[in-house]
């Protein structure tokens, strides 16, 4: 793991409270977080004040607008496995955290498409396989020319992503991860009238691209867009912030904005529970129907039961489940606790609340260490003092590691072998020619680990193949 990526960054002043996010923030995990964290609010939560994850993989309601997103991005290897990573994390797990798995996104493909309840924004890390061919390749491909083989081969991006904008035709799609700002639309084409569907995806402005072949006799085509957007890297005189309005349902209009559970989505991690797998090995994901009215209509009472007679995701939930770093409680944290491999997961009150909400077990989070109740509207924030984690997470018997003994093996390697990453990107600067001639040059470069270069297996989701171009 190189030493940049083990700074601690700026994030723990909104978990402590010496700053606040300006205004509700919902957000995904990419492949920079603090994944030990993250992993002990699997099923969602609030990260700091104001600020609220996604988890793994969720959908929520903000206002009337109906938000989807899963954290990670794409690796064939770990693709189809279960959650087995675990904190403290070795140099294999610390990267196999944050790869996503099928189980989420196909968690998601179970939701309701745009004819029934309609998914507005999905939002993910890395871009779905193809989506590229929706917009301006040319101007793509001038900003990062490396990625030309890659789009026009068609293994740039995720195919479990490509999967779900299918499946689910949402009308917004936000992305990140490659350092660029690029937005496409593309084209669902739906026919009605006939025995089976045309569903295939065609990008708007593509010159080159996936063929759509229509069948004979079709009575109506609907036609359905989706807009793709993603944002470059946070620095200086880069594209990484924009404001887009979306419409509200006119039944929101002029009411407060709430953020509320999304029944359907809890139903469907209730239905599909059996797939929730701390394993190494690979998940049976079988095919499963979505959830009936009947079902959301429980979960839905069972939510309110246990939540204070609402749907509503209230702030006041969030816990501080660790002392800050730092000064905290007039003592500094121990340095151990900060090395690379984290801490032993100490649980979320919050999750603990959502699977009682839900009606299930932990599976690959633990309750949390803390006692008592937690993440409740109007209770008491209680924060694990430093001698309480240390006793928890602390061995006298632990020996110190130089830190050049720490160095990740990456993927796949023994202990303490150094082997190269097949799946890893090079995002330098260097390739980066044809920018902004304004830009502030970084003396570090810009480095992201992350798309899969092999052929990804499609664990039976019924993805289609990627485009190959000689």
């Amino acid at each position: 793991m190189p030493d940049k990526y083990k700074s601690l960054g700026s994030f723990h002043k909104y978990y402590t409270g010496a700053s606040t996010a300006p205004c509700l923030t919902v957000v995904i995990g990419g492949n920079h977080e603090a994944s030990g964290y993250m992993n002990d609010l699997f099923y969602g939560g609030w990260l700091a004040p104001k600020i609220y994850y996604l988890g793994a993989a969720g959908c929520i309601d903000v206002g009337g607008v109906r938000i989807a997103g899963y954290s990670g991005i794409y690796n064939s290897r770990h693709w189809g496995l279960g959650h087995y990573e675990r904190a403290p994390f070795d140099s294999d797990t610390v990267r196999s955290v944050y790869h996503t798995r099928e189980v989420e996104v196909r968690r998601l493909g179970m939701l309701g498409g745009r004819e029934e309840r309609p998914i507005d924004i999905i939002v993910s890390h890395d871009w779905p396989q193809r989506v590229a061919y929706g917009g301006n390749l040319e101007e793509l491909f001038r900003k990062k020319k490396f990625l030309k083989k890659e789009v026009l081969d068609g293994s740039l991006g995720s195919p479990g992503g490509e999967w779900l904008l299918r499946e689910l035709k949402p009308m917004w799609w936000f992305s990140a991860h490659l350092h660029v700002r690029y937005e496409a639309t593309l084209r669902h084409e739906v026919s009605k009238g006939v025995r089976e569907e045309n569903d295939d995806m065609v990008g708007v402005e593509a010159r080159k691209g996936p063929d759509c072949k229509v069948e004979e006799g079709i009575e109506r085509l609907n036609e359905q867009f989706t807009r793709f957007l993603s944002l470059d890297k946070c620095l200086p005189r880069r594209q990484f912030l924009e404001l887009l309005q979306i419409p509200r349902p006119e039944v929101e209009h002029g009411k407060e904005v709430r953020m509320t559970y999304d029944a359907e989505w809890m139903a469907v991690v209730k239905k599909t529970e059996r797939w929730t797998s701390a394993g190494r090995g690979r998940v049976q994901v079988g095919n499963v129907e979505r959830a009936s009215k009947g079902e959301i209509n429980d979960m839905e009472e069972r939510i309110k039961a246990r939540n204070g007679g609402t749907m509503d995701i209230k702030e006041e939930g969030f816990v501080m489940t660790a002392p800050g770093p730092r000064e905290t409680e007039g003592r500094k944290m121990d340095r151990r606790m900060w090395k690379m491999g984290g801490v032993e997961s100490l649980g979320n009150p919050q999750t603990d609340r959502i699977i009682d909400m839900i009606g299930i077990e932990h599976v690959t989070t633990v309750p949390w260490r803390g006692g008592g109740e937690g993440g409740g509207g109007g209770e008491e924030r209680k924060t694990l003092s430093v001698e309480e984690v240390e006793k928890s997470v602390m061995d006298d018997d632990e020996i110190e590691l130089d830190e050049e003994e720490e160095e990740d093996g990456g993927e796949g390697g023994g202990e303490g072998e150094d082997v190269e990453d097949d799946n890893e990107i090079d995002l330098d600067d260097e390739d980066e020619e044809g920018g902004d001639g304004n830009e502030i040059e970084l003396e570090e470069k810009e480095e992201e680990e992350g798309r899969d270069t092999k052929k990804p297996r499609r664990g039976g989701m019924g993805m289609p193949e990627p485009v190959n171009k000689e």
